[in-house]
């Protein structure tokens, strides 16, 4: 996943809606894997010229990719075909990758901001004073309390906060949990998605990283964005 992002939604999305179902053990008869240097590789059977296993069929609308059926138009991961991936930074839209972008709208900042497809890691402190800290609010706001960071630089508490965590839909940053806001992603769908200002704020979720948002936003003397997998 990427760098800063913030939303708003309308539905929670299952394993399809994100762009991949999982098949059974069973289905995985022709799931092959090697190594080099300690990273594996994996190769599997087909004959429709895209990496699929025309004895494995899957839903329509959908491809086997290896062990999952997969949406190669939106997934980042197989866009336009099986294991063809898209760049860092870069999404899925219609078998295409694209450059990312997302928004965030929260009540304290009155303002929404466009999600640039820059990380999240770049370093900058924006102005003013520390603050709260988005992954630990409630040293500053209290418990079931948000801090939302700001361009200013000084993160800003806002109640209450939800019971969302990562990937619930949501309509308002009150919809999510204490270390979460709420994100609309560039295929107009919304998460809870948590803060982070740097990848390993995101180890918690294998196929996020930390996206960042434009213009930055800052808390705590650092820029803030969500971990994202760059999927619907």
């Amino acid at each position: 996943m990427r760098s800063l992002v913030a939303l708003s939604i309308a539905a929670l999305v299952g394993a399809c809606a994100k762009g991949s179902v999982p098949l059974g053990p069973e289905d995985d008869d022709d799931f092959g894997a090697g190594g080099d240097g300690g990273e594996e590789v994996l190769s599997f059977g087909g004959s429709d010229g895209s990496g699929g296993d025309p004895s494995n069929p899957c839903p329509t609308g959908l491809s086997r990719c290896g062990p999952s059926c997969v949406d190669v138009t939106e997934s980042p991961l197989h866009c336009g075909g099986c294991f063809a991936p898209c760049a860092m930074r870069q999404i899925c839209v219609g078998g295409s990758c694209v450059a990312g972008s997302m928004t965030t709208t929260s009540a304290s900042t009155g303002a929404t901001s466009s999600v640039a497809a820059s990380s999240a890691a770049s370093s900058g402190s924006g102005g003013g004073g520390a603050g709260c800290h988005p992954l630990n609010p409630a040293a500053v706001c209290g418990s079931g309390s948000h801090c939302v960071p700001q361009t200013s630089g000084v993160g800003q508490c806002l109640a209450p906060a939800g019971f969302g965590t990562q990937y619930f839909n949501c309509f308002g940053p009150t919809d999510c949990a204490p270390i979460y806001d709420c994100i609309t992603t560039p295929y107009a769908t919304s998460y809870c998605m948590q803060w982070c200002s740097s990848d390993f704020d995101c180890s918690g979720y294998p196929s996020d990283t930390c996206i960042g948002i434009d213009p930055p936003l800052y808390a705590h003397g650092v820029q803030w964005g969500v971990c994202y997998d760059g999927l619907p």
